[in-house]
């Protein structure tokens, strides 16, 4: 990976948390987090180092820098929205790194997936490893690492239903390889057998004055 010279690039942030120690990150879809072989630039760390040079104080903290992950503690995958916590300080990278290792941050995520979840709740236990024929996916293997995903029905609609999931692991993919080999791909993730969708075609299970209800 890149070293620890990473460029700020002044691209759009939506903080919904910042003081001397952390910077709380509602992160976007289609946006990576730190740079790689694969995306050398245009990251949130790219981001985050504008930030600090141009419209803040302080800067990421130095753990991590001379992977070009600077103040990185967790990760969220390209396509997945959501609050990402990020360290200003060396203290403050170690506090939260020692929470995130204990699990004791509640993380939770919301998945619109494809299929009428029979259960309304439960915990997908499957282990995860490289897949055997594709080495940028993940997939259920014997032998693999001891993965746990709780899931818990929040909606359904016809032919898709919204999930809630709580990580018990942390492995790469869990989630999207969870919910796939169960034969409820998540919408839109097309690597996992997902199809791209318009919010037209989401449609509400019940009935209102006999017509059916689309999601909005």
């Amino acid at each position: 990976p890149p070293g620890n010279d990473v460029d700020g690039e002044d691209i759009p942030l939506s903080i919904l948390f910042e003081d001397d120690q952390i910077v709380v990150i509602n992160k976007q879809s289609d946006f990576v987090v730190h740079p790689a072989p694969s995306c050398p630039s245009g990251t949130l760390v790219n981001a985050l180092a504008y930030h600090f040079a141009h419209r803040s104080s302080g800067n990421l903290s130095s753990v991590g820098a001379d992977n070009a992950r600077p103040g990185i503690v967790h990760r969220l995958d390209r396509n997945t929205t959501g609050a990402m916590v990020v360290a200003k300080t060396e203290g403050a990278h170690w506090h939260l790194y020692e929470q995130f290792a204990r699990r004791s941050p509640d993380k939770r995520y919301l998945a619109l997936v494809h299929g009428e979840v029979a259960q309304d709740a439960g915990l997908i236990d499957l282990p995860l490893g490289r897949h055997p024929y594709d080495p940028i996916k993940f997939a259920v293997v014997e032998g693999g690492k001891a993965s746990q995903t709780y899931f818990k029905v929040r909606e359904v609609y016809e032919g898709f239903t919204l999930v809630e999931l709580k990580l018990l692991t942390g492995r790469t993919h869990q989630i999207r390889v969870h919910l796939a080999h169960l034969r409820h791909p998540i919408v839109g993730d097309v690597v996992y057998g997902g199809r791209q969708l318009k919010t037209g075609d989401v449609v509400r299970q019940h009935i209102l004055a006999g017509k059916s209800m689309p999601l909005s």
